[in-house]
C-alpha cells in the first residue's frame, strides 16, 4: 500500500483511515466545499481487481456502511477506466471514486466497527 503523503483533510480522514485499514488503497482524498478540489467530500481508491471493477464498488459500498453509521452520507460511487495515452508512455488508471453528501462534525468510528468484515480480492 502507498504511503500518505501530505496530511490528510479533518472532514474525509476517518473515511480514508477505515478504507486504507480494510485494504484499499486511496490515492485522493478532499474534504470538500469552498476553497477545496471537490464540491463534496470525496475519496478515490485503487481497485482491487481491475477485472472486478463492479464488484470492488459493491464490496466497497459494504467496507463504507460503517462510515454511514458514523454519518457520511454516499452520494455516488462510481468506478473509472482511463485509457493510456501514447504519446506520453503513462499507463491507463482504473480507480473507484465515491462521493458523500457531507460530513459529521465529530468523526468517531470506534474500534470495533473499524474492525468489521476485511476485505480481500480472493474470488
Amino acid at each position: 500500500m502507498h504511503p500518505i503523503e501530505g496530511e490528510l483533510d479533518p472532514g474525509i480522514a476517518p473515511v480514508v483511515e477505515l478504507l486504507r485499514r480494510k485494504g484499499f488503497n486511496t490515492f485522493a482524498s478532499c474534504e470538500g466545499g469552498e476553497g477545496h478540489a471537490f464540491t463534496h467530500p470525496t475519496v478515490r481508491i485503487e481497485p482491487l481487481s481491475i477485472y472486478y471493477m463492479s464488484g470492488n464498488a459493491i464490496e466497497l459500498a459494504l467496507v463504507l456502511s460503517v462510515a454511514g453509521y458514523q454519518g457520511y452520507s454516499i452520494k455516488q460511487i462510481n468506478s473509472f477506466q482511463v485509457s493510456p495515452v501514447p504519446w506520453t508512455g503513462q499507463p491507463g488508471l482504473n480507480y473507484i471514486e465515491v462521493e458523500f453528501w457531507q460530513y459529521p462534525l465529530e468523526h468517531p468510528i470506534t474500534e470495533e466497527e473499524a474492525n468489521g468484515p476485511v476485505i480481500t480480492n480472493e474470488r
